[in-house]
């Protein structure tokens, strides 16, 4: 039985995409896990940059066009055999411990599990640590986003809320209304207290491209699912 499937989404990341593979391939654990690698009609070398890396643990699909993070990530989720999927930015890497300490912690009571993370620079450089509060459904409501990265989901429970919302393509803030779906359903979440996986950021970052888009698009989400204003605070990977 597989314990956890990584799901990374790959556009257009050439540079990067090898570093998160094999950061995904090079765990230390006793747990049995599998990496789905989905290429979203890339037009760089990334996918064949991605098959290079032979390992018997990674499956690679590739979409005919490009789709989106919403509709490419649940391809993804549903392709998944392991009882949690962790869906991984092709720009950012897991720690070798990631799958250990994640399963080791994972009850049935949670619905999902995240860490502290490490940010680092185009060169792989860390520029800050970043160390999360515990799970507060309050803090979670003004933070404004939530890292997909490193956020480790109970399949089950991600199969039983319909994934990701595909309603607009690149929203930005898909795992964010993910997780205050989740929480409105008195689903709760576990902080782990240990610096687990590395977000990187450089100029193609689709946070800083499409700031406004995100912003507006997280008002409405807001008034949806009246929660009051959109807001951020300090602990919003891309705080505004």
């Amino acid at each position: 039985m597989i314990d956890l499937s990584f799901i990374i989404i790959n556009y257009n990341c050439e540079k990067y995409i090898k570093s998160c593979i094999k950061s995904c391939i090079n765990q230390k654990t006793k747990f049995n896990y599998e990496i789905i690698f989905i290429d979203d009609a890339s037009t760089d070398q990334s996918f064949k940059e991605a098959i290079k890396l032979k390992s018997k643990m990674l499956r690679a699909f590739r979409n005919k066009k490009n789709l989106g993070i919403e509709k490419t990530s649940n391809f993804g989720f549903k392709k998944a055999k392991g009882k949690c999927v962790c869906r991984v930015d092709s720009d950012d890497k897991v720690k070798s411990n990631f799958v250990e300490i994640m399963i080791k912690n994972f009850k049935s009571k949670y619905a999902f599990l995240y860490s502290n993370y490490n940010v680092i620079n185009s060169a792989g450089s860390i520029i800050k640590k970043k160390q999360l509060p515990r799970f507060n459904n309050n803090e979670i409501y003004l933070r404004g986003d939530f890292l997909a990265s490193g956020t480790v989901y109970n399949k089950n429970i991600l199969k039983k809320n319909n994934y990701y919302n595909t309603r607009t393509k690149n929203c930005g803030l898909e795992n964010f209304e993910l997780i205050l779906r989740l929480i409105l359903k008195n689903k709760i979440g576990l902080r782990i207290n240990k610096f687990l996986f590395s977000l990187r950021k450089h100029s193609k970052n689709m946070s800083r491209i499409k700031k406004k888009s995100i912003v507006n698009h997280g008002h409405k989400v807001m008034k949806k699912m009246k929660l009051g204003d959109y807001s951020t605070n300090l602990n919003n990977p891309n705080y505004i």
